[in-house]
């Protein structure tokens, strides 16, 4: 069950579009669930763009479970919102639904006003950033690499070895030539490229285990049953 989520989770939107979007946030709403071995938060809110237009509902896109670690989303911790003053936000995402299977709680979504956001934030803050990278495309990859690069945790990033949309250093490249089972990584874009900070493997028993990294560096999935 457990790989099957994850594996369920981390599908990419080949399709989308990247977006940067400025304004006021209406109509927020946040929840955290149980998912069949985890909590998950996810949210939802309605984006009166600055200069007009339709109003575009922006959704955030799942944490990503592997194994026994979250590999994002990142919520910093002492960010304060009050979402019921409508408060002017920054959106950095993609266009459509970056999320598999294609639903979001049962919701009727407009899928030509519809925003999976990879960050956002509330005045100079982020409230919320995705860490989990896929291709979206090569103009949004390029877009959402350049939000990311050079920047700190929260902005690190996740992926598999094998799908990342953006070539690893060399430092990068030595250490999985070491490690060529590697499933995972984790780092940061720094310039076009990725800088490694840990590599999971899969071992016998169908775990994950942590080759390159300090195992205490990657948050844990909040496992506790309701």
């Amino acid at each position: 069950m457990r790989a099957l989520l994850y594996l369920l989770l981390l599908s990419g939107v080949a399709w989308a579009k990247p977006v940067d979007l400025s304004g006021r946030a209406r109509d927020f709403h946040f929840t955290r669930n149980w998912n069949a071995y985890y909590w998950r938060e996810d949210f939802r809110f309605v984006l009166e763009p600055d200069g007009g237009g339709p109003p575009i509902q922006v959704i955030s896109r799942e944490p990503t479970p592997a194994y026994h670690w979250r590999l994002g989303t990142t919520y910093p911790k002492g960010v304060e919102v009050n979402w019921e003053s409508k408060p002017r936000v920054r959106v950095v995402g993609v266009t459509g639904l970056d999320r598999d299977p294609a639903e979001f709680y049962g919701q009727k979504l407009d899928l030509q006003h519809l925003v999976t956001a990879q960050v956002v934030w509330v005045g100079s803050r982020p409230y919320y950033v995705n860490n989990w990278f896929h291709s979206w495309g090569k103009a949004a990859d390029a877009a959402t690499a350049r939000i990311y690069s050079n920047q700190p945790a929260p902005f690190d990033i996740y992926g598999f070895v094998k799908g990342a949309p953006l070539p690893f250093n060399p430092a990068g490249q030595a250490l999985l030539q070491k490690h060529p089972a590697a499933k995972f990584y984790h780092g940061l874009i720094r310039g076009g490229s990725i800088e490694v900070l840990h590599l999971i493997e899969q071992d016998q028993q169908g775990e994950g285990h942590i080759v390159v990294g300090s195992p205490d560096q990657i948050p844990l999935l909040d496992e506790r049953k309701p």
